[in-house]
């Protein structure tokens, strides 16, 4: 366990110096009660993780200081517009592909 903890923190500060982190979050049924699959990745790496939260307060517990080096591209979630970072760039997904806004 102390190893994977170990990788799980080089990942995600391996995200925390990239120039460009992409980040979503979907819902996942766990027993009778809903969570959410959270994951951030650059070209190198993939960090996901579980929340019983969809707030900022999952988003914290793994990037307490944001990712203040990074441009953020995401969906419209309101918790990635109070991170720390130094560019937020959201995406609309549409049946014919990715949109920028």
């Amino acid at each position: 366990m102390a190893r994977q903890i170990l990788y799980t923190k080089k990942y995600a500060r391996g995200l925390e110096t990239a120039p460009v982190v992409r980040a979503d979050e979907t819902g996942a049924a766990v027993g009778k009660h809903l969570h959410w699959n959270w994951k951030f990745q650059n070209d190198l790496l993939t960090y996901v993780y579980q929340s019983e939260s969809r707030g900022q307060k999952a988003i914290d517990s793994k990037f307490p200081k944001g990712l203040p080096n990074s441009t953020l591209v995401t969906d419209r979630h309101q918790s990635y517009f109070k991170m720390m970072l130094r560019i937020i760039k959201s995406v609309w997904i549409i049946s014919s592909g990715m949109q920028s806004i």
